[in-house]
């Protein structure tokens, strides 16, 4: 045992642990860590940067815009370019290579298996996001429990995804695709788990490059098969699964590091006694997940099911929903920035509001720019993207590429939620947009197909949207006000209906695409739903 110290601020723990403490008035750059080593405590104390630091205050909006613009900027412009390179270079070209039934097939299982993605998660990636962003000093405490609770995790989720598969008729070549993707899978959830533990300690532009590095190594690998047609290699279902699995492997291989080397090497805890309290406590957040997860990712496996031609159905649904989950890459960029910043200043009951208030006008008035250039480009850009696809197509996109703009609300309304420790209410609403989601698709793919469960996709996503929102305004009236809240509602309702009305005029579909974002952005800014003075000023406290 050691006696406290208030020179270095330690405290007496047992022998057989160590611990990080940290004076938060004097902020003192000193790290106290025991190192286990060969049976005996080593005390290092160095006058350094402390390795675990606390969230700084954000009290200040100067240094709140400029902590939020500066790490939001960096993040979009790395994931502008390296996905977009992804999305439209690797993953459109193996679909028109391998075509829309096997591409189908695969978005199928794929889909599935991001279903049965919480089985390896249980909510601990959020529930470690929040606990650490409010106390750095518990990754220390939770990184051996996590990593033990994961390997018994593994065992249920990949039998209970293989049997789901079996029991919906899945056989032979199709399982063995659905047990590489669950591989795949697995992988991301460690991706995402480190990801949690280094935003929570504010390294964020750490955690920019690993949201980047798997897709960066599958299009080094995948690039050379898809157009060098020298190789004498033909792209095929099972060669894009096994390039996305090296991406996934080196991805959690460095995100591992860089947690590391601020924890030391942990121990796997596997005592199940310890793991029972974590695996109740992230209870709320894993329910959370699931049900969110059943009705964002539901839809194509009922289509690929319910229809005699399910995989060419669930292929054109998936070259629509291609270009909303590259959309989508914004809203969860906004959310991996905002999560840790609301729950450090929910930790110490700072005003969260103008950081609220920001981010949802802005992602409103992008992810409706974005809406309206997708509906004005017609039938061009679908057209553009997959030589010889038919209206249909474009139909099914016009309708996923609106459900964007409350999936971005969503992103953001329901981040603030969590960390104000509302999960109860959030699983709540989940519930009802799984269930209502669930009877759409049962009515209307039957008769529309993926028309229909687009048609389910914008109803589900629209609802949730609203009611979260309004439990976002109820929490911050003060600066959600009724003003900014219809005009939360004007500008989508009418950029789209411009955009509708464009999409006619006799014009290149490039020049309607951009005259339809124009629009929406002219008209965002003329209700204040994008305020550029704020964004200057927040880039120019950055360059000071």
């Amino acid at each position: 045992m050691i006696s406290n110290d208030p020179t270095n601020g330690l405290k007496a723990v047992p022998s057989n642990t160590f611990q990080l403490s940290f004076d938060k008035e004097s902020r003192i750059d000193c790290y106290d860590r025991f190192l286990l080593q060969g049976g005996k405590n080593k005390l290092i104390c160095e006058k350094s940067p402390p390795r675990l630091s606390f969230v700084p205050s954000l009290k200040s909006p100067r240094l709140l815009l400029k902590k939020f613009i500066s790490n939001i900027s960096y993040l979009v412009f790395l994931n502008l370019i390296i996905k977009a390179a992804w999305v439209f270079g690797i993953d459109r070209t193996v679909q028109v290579v391998v075509g829309e039934q096997q591409y189908g097939l695969y978005f199928a299982v794929l889909n599935l298996t991001l279903m049965f993605q919480i089985f390896m998660d249980m909510g601990v990636q959020y529930y470690n996001n929040l606990r650490v962003a409010g106390d750095n000093k518990r990754l220390l405490e939770l990184t051996p429990k996590i990593l033990g609770l994961k390997t018994y995790l593994s065992l249920f989720y990949f039998s209970g995804l293989l049997l789901t598969g079996f029991l919906i008729g899945w056989r032979s070549e199709v399982l063995t695709l659905l047990f590489h993707v669950g591989i795949n899978i697995w992988l991301l959830t460690f991706v995402l788990y480190f990801r949690s533990s280094l935003t929570a300690l504010g390294k964020f532009r750490q955690d920019a490059w690993i949201s980047v590095l798997d897709r960066l190594v599958v299009i080094l690998l995948a690039a050379p098969i898809l157009f060098i047609s020298s190789l004498g290699i033909e792209m095929s279902i099972k060669h894009f699964v096994l390039v996305q699995t090296a991406g996934l492997l080196i991805s959690a291989l460095t995100a591992g590091f860089f947690v590391y080397r601020s924890t030391g090497f942990p121990k796997f805890d596997w005592n199940f006694g310890n793991l029972i309290p974590l695996l109740r406590s992230a209870f709320p957040y894993a329910l959370s997940v699931i049900l969110m997860g059943a009705y964002s990712r539901l839809d194509s496996v009922m289509i690929e099911r319910m229809l005699p031609n399910g995989p060419s159905e669930a292929g054109i649904y998936a070259a629509g929903y291609r270009l909303l989950d590259v959309s989508n890459m914004l809203g969860f960029m906004f959310a991996t920035i905002l999560m840790p910043m609301f729950a450090a200043m929910a930790q110490r009951n700072e005003d969260a509001s103008r950081l609220l208030k920001l981010s949802m006008l802005t992602i409103i008035g992008i992810s409706t720019a974005t809406a309206s250039f997708g509906i004005a480009s017609g039938n061009g850009l679908i057209a553009f993207l997959y030589p010889g696809a038919a209206p249909y197509w474009s139909n099914v996109f016009h309708l996923l590429i609106c459900g964007f703009i409350p999936y971005s609300m969503i992103y953001v309304a329901s981040t603030y939620l969590m960390a104000q420790d509302r999960v109860k209410q959030l699983n709540w609403v989940y519930a009802l947009g799984f269930s209502s989601n669930l009877i759409a698709n049962i009515i209307l793919i039957p008769m529309h197909g993926a028309w229909g469960a687009a048609i389910a996709t914008l109803i589900t996503q629209g609802t949730v949207a609203v009611i979260l929102v309004v439990m976002a305004r109820r929490i911050q009236k003060d600066h959600l006000r009724v003003r900014t809240t219809i005009a939360m509602v004007i500008v989508p309702a009418v950029s789209i209906a411009g955009a509708l009305f464009i999409k006619n005029l006799d014009l290149e579909w490039l020049s309607r695409a951009a005259i339809g974002a124009a629009a929406s952005l002219g008209l965002a800014l003329a209700y204040g739903v994008i305020r550029p003075k704020q964004i200057l000023q927040a880039f120019g406290a950055i360059r000071k």
